[in-house]
Parts: C-alpha cells; sequence; structure tokens
C-alpha cells in the first residue's frame, strides 16, 4: 500500500468513472462549504484537462513511509533548527515527538493532514480546516498554497536547488537518487519531489491536489 498523488482528478474521472466522479463533485462541494464557512475565496475544481502530463509529479506515488520519513526531517528541522540525523534502522519516523510539537499550531500543512486521503486546495489560508460533520475525506482541508511555501522552504536543508520551480537537471540527480537508493536521505527527497511538483500544479492550473 502506498500514497498516490492526483492533480485534476475530476477531469481523470470524468471520463471513464460515473461513479468516482459524482464522489468527488460531493467532495468539491464539501470544499466549498467549508471556505465559505470561514470566509474565504469560492474554489471551482475543472472538469476540462488543464495540467499537462509534463507537469504532473514525476514520483506520483510512494510508500506511507516515505511521507512520514518526509515529515519527521520537516518537523526536527523546525524544532531543532537543523537538519536531523539519517533514520535509524530501529526507527519510526511516524512516532517522532518532534512531529507532533511542530504540528500543535495546526498551521505546518505538510504535517497536519491525513496520510492517505484528502485534499489540498489552491487557496491560501493559515489554519488547515478540520471537518467533522460534513464527510471530508481525510478530515482536514490544507493550502496547496501553503505546501507548496513549506516544501520550497524545507528544500535547501534537503540539499534540494529550487527557485519558482525544479530545474530538469535537479530532478535528473533526484532521481539517480533514488534509483541508486544510497543516500540516507533519498526516500525523503523522493516524497518531497511528488508533493512539491503536484502542488505546483495545483497552484499553477487551479486544481486539487488530492491524496489517493
Amino acid at each position: 500500500m502506498g500514497l498516490s498523488l492526483g492533480v485534476g482528478v475530476l477531469a481523470e474521472l470524468t471520463r471513464r468513472d460515473p461513479d468516482g466522479t459524482a464522489w468527488l463533485k460531493r467532495q468539491v462541494a464539501i470544499i466549498q462549504r467549508l471556505l465559505a464557512a470561514h470566509g474565504l475565496p469560492p474554489f471551482e475544481e475543472p472538469e476540462a484537462p488543464v495540467v499537462p502530463d509534463a507537469e504532473r509529479p514525476r514520483f506520483g506515488s510512494f510508500p506511507y513511509a516515505y511521507l512520514h520519513c518526509l515529515r519527521r526531517f520537516a518537523a526536527r528541522c523546525k524544532v531543532d533548527g537543523q537538519p536531523p540525523p539519517p533514520l535509524g534502522p530501529e526507527e519510526h519516523p511516524e512516532r517522532d515527538r518532534a512531529i507532533e510539537r511542530a504540528a500543535s499550531l495546526f498551521d505546518f500543512h505538510l504535517l497536519v493532514h491525513s496520510d492517505s486521503e484528502g485534499f489540498y486546495v489552491p487557496v491560501d489560508f493559515a489554519d488547515v480546516i478540520f471537518d467533522r460533520e460534513s464527510g471530508l475525506a481525510g478530515g482536514m482541508l490544507g493550502s496547496s498554497v501553503r505546501l507548496l511555501r513549506e516544501l520550497a522552504a524545507l528544500a535547501p536543508a534537503l540539499q534540494i536547488t529550487v527557485a519558482e520551480d525544479l530545474a530538469r537537471e535537479e530532478l535528473r540527480r533526484i532521481e539517480a537518487q533514488v534509483a541508486a537508493a544510497t543516500d540516507p536521505f533519498w526516500r525523503e527527497r523522493m516524497a518531497w519531489t511528488g508533493l512539491f511538483q503536484a502542488a505546483r500544479a495545483s497552484t499553477r492550473y487551479q486544481v486539487l491536489l488530492a491524496f489517493r
């Protein structure tokens, strides 16, 4: 089992999955109501394809453990002010207490989100929105605008060079590290790259980033 990242999902489902389309439209309606309830700008998910294949995440899926590794790395950077040592063979990244400390104000969108389902919407808001009654998948709505900023700020600690976007040469370097699987932080870089590219597509083309 692993995490899949979707951008422009409604356009994909509309072509081939009526049941999935109906479900996602209900989710979008919930998101719209949550945004309105918090005084935030409206959002409409496009039903026509808008995300070019070239701008979809290179690592569109990876094991859940890699997401936990990235969250541990980010939490330690915030709490300790510096990158953590590599994860030990007997350590469980999701159990690192720094994650709870770093997420305590509910404004860290990378950390405060379901591991396996839910959405980031391309609207800028500080605190993650919790939903306990409407049936939103994952129960938490994040901002892909904030997620993108968090990932960009984390890049130097992961020794990733990024400007407005991830250069092709830098992406190839990360791909080589992932293929070799020898660098102690290759899992974190794989998850970071997938999420960064997905958040970039979400904000650029105004589509949901979906955890599936």
